[in-house]
């Protein structure tokens, strides 16, 4: 078997190709995260000696507090502490032994003195407030110490002295109550963090990538690559072969298809003419949709050039439809209107009208009309409410078709008490009626009671009518000659 078989198209070559690609990139990326898994196997692995470490220490510390620490006899390298300022530190036994007291700080100096010879760890106890010199805190501490006082309970990194790699971990200490004894004069209380304990441990040799040492991961890698180029070649055989048949079945499908050809131009021409029908029917269609279209267009601009105000509600009284008459005599656009209770902007109310047409319209299925006085909007409407009907027959909405009828309903109150003023006047005029009886001497007249009165008193009272008295050009020449003629002559008569 050929490793890379003769591939049966470019498709198939390009597919393989890549497949080759992604493989070896997945190797290479499976390779990387399992080198970067064992170092960080190796800084768990150092961090957890180091924590161990501060807890062994931590623990010695507080066995040391909890008997108020110890006395130990006095040697060349445990001397008396001068840093200790107590009562009692130093004290002689009866055999006149002297022994000095060693405070937990003392012990743990003590310890790490001890674990420095061996050279297994290193180890410092510090604080910012320290007292010996020598517990004074280097860079590092201090920014850890600054650290702790700012809540953080851990500290650690790698770094490399003489020529190793060392964990360097630093943990707080807290002030508890056995150690108010030695540092209460310091100003510390319970619970106060007064420094902080370092250990460095060293890092295994393989925090570091060492070829040698990782021989077998290479080489594993290296043979799971090498499996997927043998899959690869299976993989590419069988697709090859299977490209093959295809064209071998396809080459022989085309043969075969050559006495169809003659169906298949009959079967052309039948579709071409399906085609043509199916073309026709759709520009049908299409003219019928236009017209359609143009339709709803002039009916929406009838809709909203009627000067009436026209509007299609729901069963709900909520505006569907609003042409621009009502919208603008409602001072709002359409489509602030639509799908809001018609009684909220024409009655200024949470509930529908008592005596609302659309409720007469739906509950009669009629069309009604409606002359609406309406206070909110100071206009009188004429309202024709028509319900609208679903294919089943039940109403589903109405449409409002309104007019302001409010100048011609005044000018028609106007006229009505412009008669009704007028048949008041009429009323008052007293009607002259019968024979007058009349002297034909002084041309009074007798009255219903017997008595003679002037003749205008009685119409005056009669009629209302009043008089004004003057001399008739006969009755001044016979009385007033003179006056007459001078007149006359006045007047060039």
């Amino acid at each position: 078997m050929k490793l890379m078989p003769k591939l049966a198209s470019k498709e198939v070559s390009l597919f393989l190709i890549w497949f080759l690609f992604f493989w070896t990139i997945a190797i290479l990326l499976s390779l990387i995260w399992n080198i970067i898994a064992i170092r960080n196997t190796a800084l768990e692995i150092s961090l957890g000696h180091a924590r161990e470490s501060f807890n062994k220490d931590l623990l010695v510390r507080r066995w040391n507090a909890s008997h108020g620490s110890v006395y130990v006899p006095v040697t060349e390298k445990t001397k008396p502490n001068s840093y200790l300022s107590i009562s009692e530190r130093d004290i002689l036994t009866p055999s006149g032994r002297q022994l000095t007291m060693v405070n937990p700080a003392y012990m743990t100096r003590q310890l790490y003195e001890m674990a420095l010879e061996s050279g297994d760890r290193i180890g410092h106890i510090t604080s910012l407030n320290s007292i010996r010199p020598e517990n004074r805190p280097d860079e590092w501490e201090t920014e850890a110490l600054r650290r702790f006082e700012d809540g953080k309970t851990e500290v650690y990194s790698i770094i490399e002295q003489n020529g190793k790699d060392y964990l360097r971990l630093m943990r707080p200490l807290q002030t508890e109550k056995a150690c108010l004894i030695c540092h209460a004069q310091q100003g510390y209380s319970e619970g106060m963090i007064r420094g902080g304990i370092s250990v460095m441990v060293p890092v295994p040799p393989w925090n570091k990538i060492d070829w040698k040492n990782n021989i077998e991961l290479f080489g594993a890698h290296f043979l799971l690559w090498i499996i997927g180029l043998v899959m690869f070649a299976l993989g590419g055989n069988r697709i090859n072969n299977a490209i093959q048949q295809r064209q071998k079945a396809e080459q022989e499908l085309a043969e075969a298809n050559l006495d169809l050809e003659s169906k298949v131009t009959l079967r052309t021409m039948e579709y071409e003419e399906a085609n043509e029908q199916l073309k026709d029917e759709i520009a049908a269609r299409l003219k019928i949709q236009e017209e359609l279209k143009n339709s709803v267009k002039q009916w929406r601009e009838t809709f909203d050039v009627m000067s009436d105000f026209v509007s299609v509600h729901d069963n709900d009284m909520k505006f569907v439809k609003v042409n621009k008459s009502l919208a603008n005599f409602l001072g709002k656009k359409p489509k602030e209107l639509i799908g809001k209770y018609c009684h909220e902007f024409i009655h200024n109310t949470q509930e529908p009208w008592p005596t609302c047409p659309h409720l007469k319209a739906i509950g009669k299925q009629e069309m009604v009309t409606e002359e609406i006085e309406e206070p909110y909007l100071g206009k009188t409407l004429l309202v024709t409410c028509s319900p609208i009907f679903d294919q089943k027959g039940v109403p589903t909405g109405t449409v409002h078709v309104a007019r302001d009828i409010t100048d011609q309903k005044l000018a028609q109150q106007e006229k009505e008490a412009f008669i009704k003023k007028l048949q008041a006047t009429l009323d008052e005029i007293k009607v002259l009626r019968g024979i007058l009886p009349i002297c034909s001497f002084c041309k009074n007249i007798r009255n219903d009671e017997g008595y003679y009165e002037q003749i205008e008193e009685y119409i005056h009272k009669h009629s209302g009518v009043d008089f004004s008295h003057t001399i008739c050009p006969t009755c001044a020449k016979e009385h007033y000659p003179e006056e007459y003629a001078s007149i006359m002559k006045k007047n060039g008569e």
